[in-house]
């Protein structure tokens, strides 16, 4: 905003060009006591109606509420006060308040020493008055800028003093050093004093202290929303699309290196060849060292349980693991004592006794006998 028109010795806030400040010397401000067991609204709505020579259709009027729900202040000014031209940027303003709505807000922040507070800014001079029934301020009076300040600060301080009681020594007139800045947040408006805390008004309280009428505040919260879904859904849109670059080189890089790995490979493919060759002849020599024939190790196995009875008389091999035998016996009932204990062999995997044959006292009979894959390294047959 530009400078103040009235004295150095008083600081505007500084405003973001998104919060409209209207001059304050062109509302009336009251004020009123709430009752517990009414409506708030329905209270403001008479308050008004009350107080104001104009009916509520043809007012700019806005209204703060207590921490205790025990007081109102009330606000409003004659909507033909307000030409086309000032009226021009509202629609696409943050909030539209009065001038002195801020210093009010800021009140924690301003750590004043006494009740009453001279402020100015490029309209004039603001004087406002607090007692200890609540936080909201018991007086409120703007005077509207002259060429003689000094004339306009006397005239202001001599009906505050009147009205509130408040002499001019009493009263903090608010320094140029220490501006009060006011600016949108997520939720509302924050208001910012040097190095102090930051005071918040919060959207729906600023929704009630905003002049325009509802109509424009309801349209304007609507495309408010709809602004932040279209920028939610840009942005989501742009993440999917960073999203959709970044798989795409990740999987042209994963390609290189899939690529890169192969040529490995298929340099390799000789010495890896070379290798297969080796431990597939070394695993061939030793299956084949493992499956040596040994006629002699397996007889003398099947030998050591063999009845006495029993003669062997004709030994061949069928391959590494089985040996087929030819014998007799003068004893019919050794043959099955001998299948049984071969069959008890933990180094035989199978024994088969077929064709038994009795002839002049004498039974003679095949066998064949299986023996298990190292059979020998496992403590031969017995």
């Amino acid at each position: 905003m530009p400078a103040p028109a009235t004295t150095s010795a008083f600081s505007p806030p500084a405003t973001s060009p998104g919060v409209v400040l209207l001059p304050g010397d062109r509302f009336f401000v009251r004020r009123i006591p709430l009752q517990a067991d009414a409506p708030l609204a329905a209270q403001i709505e008479l308050a008004l109606e009350t107080l104001s020579p104009f009916a509520p259709e043809h007012l700019l009027s806005g209204h703060l509420i207590d921490a205790k729900k025990t007081h109102a202040l009330i606000y409003a000014a004659y909507r033909r006060n307000f030409t086309a031209a000032d009226q021009s940027d509202w629609d696409n303003a943050e909030a539209v308040i009065p001038g002195f709505l801020p210093w009010i807000i800021a009140r924690p922040a301003l750590d004043l020493k006494s009740r009453g507070l001279l402020v100015a800014d490029a309209n004039g001079l603001t004087g406002i008055a607090w007692d200890d029934q609540s936080e909201l301020p018991e007086l409120i009076l703007s005077r509207r800028a002259t060429a003689d300040s000094a004339a306009d600060e006397r005239t202001l301080l001599a009906e505050f003093t009147r009205r509130s009681g408040i002499g001019a020594a009493a009263m903090t007139s608010w320094p140029a050093d220490r501006p009060l800045s006011l600016q949108p947040a997520s939720d509302g408006l924050q208001l910012t004093i040097a190095e102090r805390e930051p005071v918040a008004l919060p959207a729906k309280t600023l929704a009630s202290a905003d002049v325009r009428n509802t109509q424009v505040l309801g349209q304007r919260r609507r495309q408010t929303a709809r602004n932040r879904l279209t920028w939610r859904l840009a942005a989501g849109t742009l993440g999917a699309l960073a999203l959709c670059v970044a798989a795409e080189l990740g999987l042209q890089g994963g390609g290189f290196w899939l690529q890169q790995q192969r040529q490995l490979i298929d340099s390799r493919a000789p010495e890896i060849s070379r290798i297969e060759s080796a431990q597939n002849l070394a695993a061939r020599l030793e299956q084949l060292s493992a499956n040596q024939l040994k006629p002699f190790e397996m007889l003398a196995a099947i030998n050591r349980p063999r009845p006495t009875s029993v003669e062997f008389v004709r030994v061949s091999t069928n391959g590494p693991l089985q040996l087929a035998v030819e014998a007799q016996t003068n004893n019919a009932a050794d043959l099955r004592t001998y299948e049984n204990a071969l069959r008890q062999m933990p180094g035989i995997a199978e024994v088969d006794l077929r064709d038994p044959r009795m002839r002049d006292g004498r039974t003679s009979f095949s066998l064949t006998v299986t023996f298990k894959a190292g059979w020998l390294a496992g403590g031969g047959g017995s």
